[in-house]
């Protein structure tokens, strides 16, 4: 579930 999360916040990150 961890990772999963991890996953989107580094989404969020590339899309700023």
């Amino acid at each position: 579930v961890y990772k999963e999360m991890n996953t989107k916040v580094r989404d969020a990150v590339i899309a700023l």
